[in-house]
């Protein structure tokens, strides 16, 4: 019986491991791509700056998403899955862990859904209004500063629902109040979707501009200039 349990315990530590790998894998690859983005954009001429920095921030925070999860992940298998070779963790640091990984996750990825949404109305109004007033860089600051506020604020919120289970894991769990947990699952999902639709209604406008505009080719003058060329 001890024999088929500790089979059992060897198999899901194994599984444990190849989930874990393959995560900060892609992790990994995320900080080097996003990096990669930061420095590019860091060291070029800024041809558009407020998209530029839009792309910038959202890089920014993709990078600091990915080295909170591969860190997060980096760290529970050292203290875990190789308990034997570590000394035990304590309840509270496990605590103070797992929220800390919960506000680095929200933080990060909220900041990045609101830049996408930042920067398909951006597009949408450089290519559907062109000779509109432009995003002036205080505006862009204000949106930047704001977008970190909110998302900091959120995230303290989702910390504050999260706990580190019982059984010595490093895993964190919903706390078990209910109605807190359907207000807060209402809020991200109203929010979520409201996003969702000002991305999608802004890229689907756009498109359907492109699709109905005339190529420059086609236009009155650019065909009289070629029956001009042809005629010369």
């Amino acid at each position: 019986m001890n024999i088929s349990n500790d089979s059992q315990h060897l198999q899901m530590l194994q599984l444990r491991f190849s989930e874990k790998v393959f995560i900060i894998i892609f992790a990994l690859l995320g900080i080097a791509l996003n990096l990669l983005v930061c420095i590019i954009l860091g060291l070029k001429r800024h041809s558009h700056p407020p998209l530029d920095r839009l792309i910038l921030n959202l890089a920014i925070a993709d990078l600091l998403n990915c080295c909170t999860i591969a860190s997060c992940h980096i760290l529970e298998f050292l203290l875990f899955a190789r308990k034997n070779d570590y000394p035990p963790i304590s309840d509270q640091a496990r605590q103070v862990i797992c929220k800390l990984w919960i506000l680095g996750i929200s933080t990060t990825a909220t900041s990045s859904i609101q830049t996408l949404a930042a920067i398909s109305i951006e597009r949408w109004k450089a290519i559907i209004h062109p000779f509109s007033h432009p995003i002036t860089q205080k505006q862009l600051k204000i949106f930047i500063l704001f977008n970190w506020l909110l998302s900091s604020g959120a995230a303290l919120f989702m910390a504050f629902l999260h706990t580190s289970d019982n059984e010595g894991s490093f895993s964190c769990n919903e706390i078990s109040d209910t109605n807190l947990l359907i207000a807060t699952s209402f809020f991200y999902g109203i929010t979520n979707f409201i996003l969702f639709v000002i991305v999608s209604v802004c890229y689907v406008w756009i498109g359907v501009a492109l699709y109905k505009s005339n190529p420059p080719t086609a236009s009155p003058n650019c065909q009289h200039s070629k029956i001009v060329r042809k005629s010369c």
